[in-house]
């Protein structure tokens, strides 16, 4: 399938002052209808900001959500929310642990462990839908023909089924008590609810999803591999584990459905990054055994390595290049760019006995390498105007490359 978008973005976007102020006295009184109000407006006002720059895809940039993983599990069947200690809670040389230690300003983090059966009780995502709906339908001004063409332009992104598994201590992501002796019966059960909330995502009209994945990346950084073997944890057993699980999540979904995945860096500074090292020791096996349509690939800087990992593609098969950062402020070089999008397809090219321009026509698009705002707190791009420069930055890239795509 070619690209359903020649520009993409991530999904988080920077929440507005209404959202965050919301959130700051959440504690002193301000209600769940109080704060369930001032993001459907929110929403409502960047779905017209996407639609008059003619961003794509439409996403609501994540407002209604703490970050980008505080949804789904609190909404099944079995889990509960338990402080975890930094670090001893959880495996040896997680990145984004390591980053939480490092910093010593968060002593515990929730995770949701199974004390019970998984099982999917109700559409998690049923709000955050209607919340985008109501306000295509304001942008649409009435015409129902031009609110079902904004509602195709939507994505959804939900966290990846493996997020808290990976990282916590080997055996601690479910207890005695909740009937689970072994990883694959954990997962058969957690795959399921995914793939019950994907098609209540599907009956209510979404046609396109996200999953956000920062953790298949951790298979490329060699302190994590490290720290696995400490562990007595074998890598490839491990990540054979994950990939079952995500393709079990995808079984039998409707072919109109497009599924992507974020293989997800981080949009932290450089000090917090997620996981370092070259898609080399993954890449054959995510692009050629994931039954996902697209990759979203983080490719702004060198720590993520050449190009060369692109030639495991098979056709048939998306890259999402993100080439511009949501990092920092400053705006990357058309040209430089450009540049670096023909390199890729180069090498797809090279390797599938293909040329370079069938490769730009079938297989590739552009995007930032990360969401704006994966935690609601942040913005490191500095501020909303930089981040709205760098999205229309994405979009004259994908014309100047596509002139006649959307």
């Amino acid at each position: 399938m070619a690209p359903i978008f020649r520009a993409e973005h991530i999904g988080s976007l920077i929440r507005p002052a209404t959202i965050v102020d919301n959130a700051a006295s959440s504690g002193g009184g301000v209600g769940l209808k109080e704060r369930s109000d001032a993001v459907s407006a929110a929403v409502r006002d960047v779905i017209q900001t996407q639609i008059k720059h003619s961003i794509t895809p439409l996403t609501h940039g994540e407002y209604p959500r703490r970050n980008f993983f505080a949804v789904l599990f609190d909404q099944l069947e079995g889990f509960e929310y338990r402080p975890t200690k930094i670090p001893d809670g959880f495996r040896a040389e997680i990145p984004v642990v390591r980053g939480a230690a490092a910093s010593g300003l968060y002593p515990v983090m929730p995770s949701p462990v199974a004390t019970g059966p998984i099982r999917w009780v109700k559409p998690a995502l049923a709000e955050e839908w209607q919340q985008i709906q109501d306000a295509v339908r304001v942008a649409a001004g009435g015409d129902e023909a031009k609110a079902e063409e904004l509602l195709s332009r939507v994505k959804l992104t939900i966290p990846s089924p493996i997020v808290h598994h990976i990282r916590l201590k080997r055996g601690t992501a479910y207890t005695p008590g909740s009937g689970y002796k072994n990883d694959a019966e954990f997962f058969a059960d957690l795959t399921k609810a995914y793939r019950q909330e994907l098609k209540s995502l599907y009956d209510l009209g979404c046609r396109y999803v996200q999953v956000d994945d920062p953790d298949l990346t951790y298979f490329c950084d060699e302190d994590f591999l490290r720290g696995l073997k400490e562990d007595g944890v074998d890598p490839d057993e491990l990540l054979d584990t994950y990939v079952k699980a995500h393709n079990e999540f995808l079984k039998g979904r409707p072919e109109d459905l497009t599924m992507g995945v974020h293989l997800c860096r981080g949009n932290l500074t450089d000090e917090l990054w997620l996981a370092k090292g070259s898609y080399e020791r993954i890449a054959q096996r995510l692009f050629n055994e994931l039954e996902y349509d697209a990759f979203f690939l983080e490719y702004e800087t060198e720590k993520a390595g050449s190009f060369e990992p692109l030639r495991f593609l098979p056709t048939g098969k998306v890259i999402v290049l993100g080439v511009v950062s949501t990092k920092t402020p400053e705006l990357e070089d058309l040209g430089v760019l450009e540049k670096k999008v023909r390199e890729a397809a180069a090498v797809i090219a090279d390797a599938n006995g293909i040329t370079a321009d069938e490769v730009l026509e079938n297989q590739l698009a552009v995007s930032p390498q990360c969401g704006f705002a994966s935690a609601e707190h942040k913005k490191a791009v500095g501020s909303e105007e930089k981040m709205w420069d760098k999205l229309l930055l994405v979009r004259d890239l994908a014309q100047q490359i596509w002139p006649n795509a959307k």
